[in-house]
């Protein structure tokens, strides 16, 4: 299942993205930042869509806490 906010892949029947912690389903918003960045649920910053961890806090989207 790909989330709709960050294109991320997730298994079927999960609830939120794995990778943005978006509930699946959510479409971004039209005012999103169309050049191809997301914000950290860290810090707040631009980080790349398909980043793995914010390289200025270290948030590790990998990790399931």
């Amino acid at each position: 299942m790909k989330c709709g906010v960050c294109g991320g892949e997730n298994p079927e029947n999960m609830r939120f993205c794995g990778h943005c912690g978006k509930p699946l389903g959510d479409k971004p918003a039209a005012s999103q930042n169309p050049t191809g960045e997301r914000r950290c649920v860290g810090c707040g910053r631009p980080i790349p869509w398909d980043a793995n961890a914010c390289q200025y806090c270290g948030h590790d989207y990998r990790r399931r806490e």
